[in-house]
């Protein structure tokens, strides 16, 4: 299995040792990271001292979703056909309209994606977020109306995991 996020990598990071899955991921794909502290305190550096480094691979900054071209690099790194990979995301405006664009079955993680909108609102308010991020998720959502999602995982994923089993 093959994790892949963009700027969230702590996360994923955090959550892939707390399940245990470190023997079940074979590379995590991670947009470029900065030297930057963790909320703990930590450099980055020591807070990722016992996560295996081989399984990191991190691509250019420019590397932003909903770019097809991010996945379809991480396919061909991996030596697998885009038709026999499945992308699990829970953003439908990036995630799924990226796997689609890249040919690639998708699997909305709508477990994931339940957002209270007034704090929605707030998290934009206090966010680093410009106002060209903003409108750059909006556009994003527009395209994303009425595509088609492969799989809807509603719950957890096992639900994707039984899909596919």
């Amino acid at each position: 299995m093959v994790a892949y996020t963009e700027s969230k990598f702590f996360g994923v990071v955090d959550r892939i040792r707390r399940l245990g899955l470190e023997a079940h991921i074979d590379k995590v794909y991670c947009r470029e990271r900065s030297e930057t502290v963790h909320p703990d305190e930590k450099p980055v550096s020591e807070w990722l001292a016992d996560f295996p480094a081989h399984k990191v691979v991190e691509q250019c900054v420019h590397s932003l979703k909903p770019n097809p071209e991010v996945l379809l690099e991480i396919c061909a790194s991996e030596g697998v056909a885009p038709e026999h990979a499945v992308y699990v995301g829970d953003s439908l405006p990036k995630d799924i309209y990226m796997a689609k664009q890249a040919g690639i079955t998708s699997v909305w993680a709508k477990y994931g994606s339940m957002v209270d909108l007034d704090l929605y609102d707030k998290l934009i308010r206090i966010s680093h977020w410009t106002t060209a991020d903003i409108e750059r998720e909006k556009k994003f959502k527009l395209l994303a109306q009425g595509m088609q999602v492969d799989l809807i995982a509603e719950e957890k994923f096992s639900e994707v995991l039984k899909a596919f089993s």
